[in-house]
């Protein structure tokens, strides 16, 4: 079975001085080894929209097909049929616009990941005695395919620049499994697949500071008026500290 490895640091500093070299050696980074994902808290789950909507069904697949097939029909008129045609813009399309589909989010920085778990994080406070995530998918390891069932998609980002700017990458899964872990812990890989890396909710001030100075805030992330509305929230979570 596939394995999934936690990494506890202590400190956002030690997260800048330890994450490189726990997954790179003594290598430099590089960028096609691994995706990331930032969560606000470290019990969080890496389940879709689709399966935290729709919960335990006996066919998730023929059910997201279904669902996939309506959205299709409901957009006819509306959306172009190069695109309705394309399953993956399809997807892109319906996850924008709040479809509940079987993507998840990730990222080839780790630094974008931890500015996501870390702005979550100011949502739930206090922030005291809770932990972070960034989860670390190995691009390596061979059960990330569309034969296991979770296949690594890059959506084109031309003229959605969210994407580009976040460096954004997606899982699709097409398994029985409600969420990856459930997946990575059935999967036949004599291997890590996966990796949790937690660190104190409490370093977000510490953590996003930097962030900015590195130019990774709400207004890069989102580079429209949503972006100067997580700026402002993101503003006043950090005074009110």
């Amino acid at each position: 079975m596939a394995e999934i490895q936690t990494l506890h640091y202590i400190s956002w500093d030690e997260f800048t001085r330890s994450v490189r070299i726990d997954l790179f050696g003594g290598e430099p980074f590089r960028r096609n080894r691994y995706l990331f994902r930032g969560v606000s808290s470290e019990d969080y789950q890496l389940v879709s929209s689709f399966d935290r909507v729709f919960g335990p069904r006996p066919d998730p697949h023929r059910m997201f097909a279904a669902l996939l097939a309506a959205f299709r029909e409901e957009c006819e008129g509306q959306v172009a049929s190069e695109i309705l045609d394309d399953e993956l813009k399809t997807l892109a399309l319906g996850q924008h616009h709040g479809l509940p589909t079987r993507l998840l989010d990730w990222t080839e920085s780790p630094y974008v990941a931890a500015f996501f778990a870390f702005s979550g994080a100011l949502r739930h406070q206090p922030l005291e005695n809770r932990r972070v995530a960034v989860w670390v998918l190995h691009r390596s390891a061979p059960v990330w395919s569309r034969e296991f069932g979770v296949e690594l998609l890059a959506v084109p980002s031309v003229g959605n620049i969210r994407i580009r700017n976040q460096a954004g990458r997606f899982t699709l899964a097409r398994t029985p499994f409600r969420t990856l872990e459930q997946f990575v812990e059935h999967a036949p890989y004599d291997g890590v697949a996966l990796t949790k890396v937690a660190v104190p909710a409490s370093e977000a001030r510490r953590c996003l500071a930097e962030l900015a100075m590195m130019g990774l805030t709400p207004a890069r992330m989102f580079p429209d008026l949503a972006g100067s509305a997580a700026a402002a929230e993101m503003r006043v979570l950090l005074e009110d500290e």
